[in-house]
């Protein structure tokens, strides 16, 4: 059970960001990795009385931008323009596999402190705000929501599922735990969902054509393939893929709006590769669907979403099409804190006819697949 992870989360110690800032004193703080994660964290810490002195990333078209007004600069110069570096890495994908290398260089270029994002989680200002990208400094939520997390526990359909949600939960509140990375393939796990003689696969965050690339690895004859991105630059990447296929691509279909719970226009982030996503921050304008009106003439048997925190707005407007035809549900939920337990629970709730599976990724990613029973890989092997 849960027990014990709702015991170590009580017995943290909070303290304040003065508190944090006096403790550090007199270093600056650097954050290194300036994609959607680290833009982020720069602008909050911003906000709390910890802005940042200067911010750095090994992507030279980032250098001598600026982020809130703080300029990204080449690793190099952080010891030269920085007194006592505190680099704070912000990483959310991959972090396990990409610290210890990052940490590596850096150290070699003089910097002595260096500590992952996720080890601001002990400031109470950080707490509570349920900001996208902030699951591992946010975990008051899991505080808050002991209920709905013992729930989704009780809902999870196989004994990998539960020890999944346990070791994530303890990983997530700052301690050491080892969950097993699912060796299928992301979306594509045949250990939960069978194929279907007739695939017609709705991909919500097509990027640049990856998720493409791992169905047609799997699938040489299907029904349809509709790729969904608004991130314009990530759809000149998606159909250069396409032009480069050796296989027929009349079946596969290219949607360049964004998924919503409404028919309209978004404000967005573009132009940050995966991390492209809705925001009221955004200074782009960009067309909105619902899956329910878009797919109205279609079947789909396959629903995925990895669309940066929008996936709950998307799925409230594809009730009519999940009701009627009981499509397989791949859905990312670690963008936001509360996307773990209130995603599925939004699921089971609405729709108890699936069956609901956790599994992590080596990129970083949690998804929770919801399966009808004639769907099951294993019939009769699921609660």
């Amino acid at each position: 059970m849960l027990n014990e992870v709702f015991q170590k989360a009580n017995a943290i110690q909070f303290i304040s960001a003065r508190e944090w800032k006096e403790k550090n004193a007199p270093n600056d703080i650097v954050v290194y990795c300036v994609g959607t994660v680290g833009i982020n964290l720069i602008h909050t810490l911003s906000e709390i009385g910890l802005r940042p002195a200067a911010c750095s990333d090994s992507n030279q078209s980032k250098w001598g931008k600026k982020i809130a007004g703080i300029e990204v600069i080449p690793p190099k110069e952080i010891v030269k323009r920085c007194h006592n570096p505190k680099v704070i890495i912000a990483l959310l994908h991959s972090f396990k596999r990409h610290f210890p290398v990052i940490t590596e260089s850096l150290r070699a270029l003089g910097v002595a402190e260096i500590i992952h994002h996720s080890e601001l989680r002990c400031i109470s200002e950080l707490q509570g705000k349920n900001l996208i990208f902030t699951s591992y400094t946010d975990i008051l939520p899991v505080l808050e929501h002991e209920k709905e997390i013992d729930m989704l526990y009780d809902y999870m359909s196989d004994d990998i599922s539960k020890q999944m949600l346990r070791s994530y939960l303890f990983e997530r509140i700052g301690f050491m735990s080892s969950f097993e990375l699912s060796a299928q393939g992301i979306y594509f796990d045949e250990s939960i969902y069978s194929k279907h003689e007739r695939e017609v696969f709705i991909d919500c965050g097509a990027y640049d054509g990856d998720t493409l690339e791992s169905f047609l690895s799997r699938y040489t004859d299907f029904t349809a393939y509709w790729a969904i991105e608004p991130d314009e630059s990530n759809v000149i990447r998606l159909k250069k893929k396409m032009e480069d296929l050796s296989v027929d691509i009349s079946a596969i279909h290219v949607i360049s709006k964004a998924v919503s719970d409404i028919c309209g226009e978004l404000s967005f982030m573009s132009g940050e590769g995966t991390g492209s996503h809705i925001s009221d921050q955004g200074i782009v304008k960009v067309l909105s669907v619902t899956l329910d009106s878009v797919l109205r003439k279609q079947v789909p048997t396959v629903i995925k979403m990895d669309i940066e925190g929008a996936e709950q707005r998307a799925l409230d407007g594809a009730c009519e099409i999940i009701q009627t035809y009981r499509p397989v549900l791949a859905i990312c939920v670690y963008h936001y804190p509360r996307d773990l337990w209130e995603i599925p629970l939004w699921i089971k709730e609405r729709f108890p006819f699936y069956h609901l599976y956790l599994r992590a990724y080596d990129d970083g990613d949690v998804v929770c697949y919801a399966v009808p029973t004639e769907r099951l890989a294993i019939k009769g092997d699921a609660k």
